[in-house]
């Protein structure tokens, strides 16, 4: 099973919101409203500030967007309430538990020690430029590599974002979108399924 952390696993989307608003403030663009900064979380940076910025611009962005990232730390952040029992029930039952986020690797593992989940996951994958892997695509890809499996195993991805529905598709597998989310009500249709509680979650998960 693999899941997504911001919007899935983590309440980050304010903290997130604000590090955008305060890098596209520093590259002299106008803020979004709420409502459209909201609908930018979920992809990686690059490509969310690529909307605003110019290709030039780019790579002194999200370094700027990162250095707020690694500064700000865990501060706005929390697991949404359930989610952490749902871990360890998963783990108990032995089953491989990978995450599959766009957040850089190296964030993602802060994120699980933080919150005292790492022991949970048999991998933690996120985008490492270094090694290749940008896209959730990629991200997907690598985190199955690591349990060792295949879509003939039937993994399933658990996320909450349109890009989590394209980025499994592209290795074959499912997605379960949870609603508690940051998603577009108009994302839910190409999902497998659509959950609204985490006791839903753990009952499809466990079915």
């Amino acid at each position: 099973m693999l899941f997504d952390m911001d919007g899935t696993l983590l309440e980050s989307g304010d903290a997130i919101m604000g590090r955008i608003a305060r890098t596209l403030m520093e590259f002299g663009v106008v803020v979004p409203d709420r409502n459209e900064l909201r609908l930018l979380l979920g992809p990686p940076t690059h490509e969310t500030l690529g909307r605003y910025l110019q290709p030039i611009q780019l790579t002194e962005a999200t370094a700027f967007y990162r250095g707020l990232a690694e500064a700000d730390g865990m501060t706005g952040m929390r697991l949404f309430a359930g989610m952490q029992g749902l871990l360890h029930e998963l783990a108990e039952r032995g089953i491989p538990v990978a995450t599959a986020t766009s957040k850089l690797r190296v964030e993602a593992a802060r994120v699980v020690n933080h919150f005292e989940i790492g022991q949970l996951f048999a991998a933690v994958q996120g985008a490492d430029p270094e090694r290749g892997v940008y896209t959730k695509g990629d991200v997907v890809a690598a985190a199955l590599a690591d349990l060792g499996v295949t879509a003939q195993d039937t993994p399933v991805m658990v996320g909450d974002r349109i890009h989590d529905i394209h980025g499994a598709a592209r290795c074959g597998v499912p997605t379960i979108v949870c609603s508690w989310g940051y998603a577009d009500e108009s994302e839910f249709s190409a999902a497998y399924q659509r959950i609204d509680t985490v006791d839903e979650l753990r009952a499809e998960l466990i079915r």
